[in-house]
C-alpha cells in the first residue's frame, strides 16, 4: 500500500476530529484523540484496499477517501470550510499545472492536497490553543486522580436501596390547551413544576 497517497486523508481526519473538539467545547487532554484518531486510520487503511480493488491509479484512490471522509464529517461547519479549501487546492492544481514551464513535467495534485489538509489542521489546532491555553493541566490532573480514587457512590434511602432516578428529556411535548381540548387532560402541575 502507499501510503503516502493515505496521509491527505489521515490529516482530513485529524482536521476534523479537532474541528469537533473545538465546535463542541469539550475540553480533555488531547492525547484522549489518540485512540479514536487511531481507529478512523484503521478503518481508512481497510478502505483504501477495498477502493483499490476496484480503481487502477492511487491517486483516485485519495480522492475517493477525501470524499468518504467528508461524507462523514462531524460538523458541518468542517465541512463546508474543508470544501472551500479543497475547491482551491484544485483551482491551484489546475493553474500550476497549466503553467507553460511545466508542462513537460507530469505534476500530481498530491502536494497540494497534502498542504491543503495540512494548512486544515493547523487551522483545526489553532481553535483549540486558546481554549488550552488556559487549563492548568495539574490541577485537572489531580482531580480527576481525586475524583478516581473517592469512593463516592449514590446515598442510600430509607430501605437501604439506592434511589431509582429518571432522566427525563423532552424532545417535543403537547402544548397543554391542546391535551385539554383533545383528551380533557389538566397539565398544569406538570407544565408548573419544569417551569420552576
Amino acid at each position: 500500500m502507499r501510503i503516502r497517497y493515505l496521509l491527505p486523508s489521515c490529516l482530513l481526519i485529524l482536521a476534523n476530529m479537532l474541528f469537533s473538539l473545538h465546535a463542541e467545547q469539550h475540553l480533555f487532554p488531547p492525547y484522549h484523540l489518540l485512540r479514536p484518531l487511531l481507529t478512523f486510520w484503521l478503518v481508512l487503511g481497510i478502505l483504501a484496499m477495498i477502493v483499490k480493488r476496484f480503481v487502477a491509479d492511487w491517486m483516485k484512490v485519495e480522492e475517493s477517501l477525501v470524499v468518504i471522509v467528508l461524507l462523514f464529517a462531524l460538523s458541518p461547519i468542517f465541512f463546508w470550510v474543508t470544501v472551500r479549501l479543497l475547491a482551491l487546492v484544485y483551482v491551484s492544481w489546475q493553474i500550476y499545472s497549466r503553467l507553460p514551464a511545466l508542462r513537460s513535467r507530469k505534476t500530481s495534485r498530491l502536494p497540494l492536497l497534502l498542504i491543503g489538509n495540512a494548512l486544515l489542521v493547523v487551522y483545526s489546532i489553532g481553535l483549540n490553543l486558546s481554549e488550552y491555553r488556559n487549563v492548568t493541566w495539574s490541577s485537572y490532573f489531580s482531580s480527576l486522580r481525586n475524583l478516581r480514587n473517592s469512593n463516592a457512590s449514590l446515598p442510600l434511602n430509607a430501605n437501604g436501596l439506592k434511589p431509582d432516578i429518571y432522566y427525563i428529556i423532552l424532545d417535543g411535548y403537547v402544548r397543554s390547551d391542546v391535551l385539554k381540548d383533545l383528551y380533557d387532560y389538566d397539565n398544569s402541575e406538570f407544565v408548573n413544576r419544569v417551569l420552576c
